[in-house]
């Protein structure tokens, strides 16, 4: 069932993401995380949260893979070991996140509700990353050399606006003094 439902969630967040961008595409990935842990953690009150929980984070598990594969082209010399040991990597460390929250509960450290509304705040650090390291729009092709990921964020475009605002305004008051 979730195997289906992330190849669906795969068609549907393409699509999203192509009719609303990538910013906003990544940032409904992050969002399913963070709802579906929120989700999973309130299992106790309702068991059918925990199956709702695993299909709105399996919604958009190819997705977010695709979305930072598509970031290695920045890093022209490393796209082999993205591709081939981190990502992997990744899917692994996620079953082990899920190993070790069982480890805590059955010892007692912490409650299996507490691991998982943990981890909904931990995936917050998607959403951050998205606003602040990561482009707005698709990475161009081919990455020129002065290429900066900061300076492509919703946050670097905001400085970037505010710093122009400032040149703009600047020569203004200086044209105030020389005729005052």
């Amino acid at each position: 069932m979730t195997l289906s439902c992330s190849i669906i969630g795969d068609l549907l967040i393409s699509l999203f993401q192509e009719k609303f961008g990538f910013f906003a595409g990544r940032l409904l990935v992050g969002s399913f995380f963070t709802v579906g842990f929120a989700v999973m953690g309130m299992y106790e009150t309702n068991p059918f949260f925990m199956f709702v929980g695993q299909l709105l984070i399996s919604l958009p598990a190819y997705r977010s893979f695709s979305q930072n594969i598509a970031l290695g082209k920045i890093y022209m010399r490393k796209n082999s070991f993205i591709a081939t040991i981190l990502f992997p990597g990744f899917w692994m460390f996620s079953l082990i996140t899920f190993l070790f929250g069982k480890k805590l509960n059955d010892s007692e450290v912490m409650t299996l509700p507490v691991f998982l509304f943990t981890l909904s705040g931990l995936s917050s650090i998607i959403h951050v990353r998205n606003i602040f390291f990561l482009p707005r729009s698709a990475v161009p092709d081919p990455v020129p050399d002065d290429y900066n990921l900061f300076e492509d964020s919703i946050v670097g475009k905001w400085f970037e606006a505010r710093s122009e605002k400032r040149t703009l305004e600047n020569p203004k008051k200086e044209m105030t003094n020389d005729l005052g």
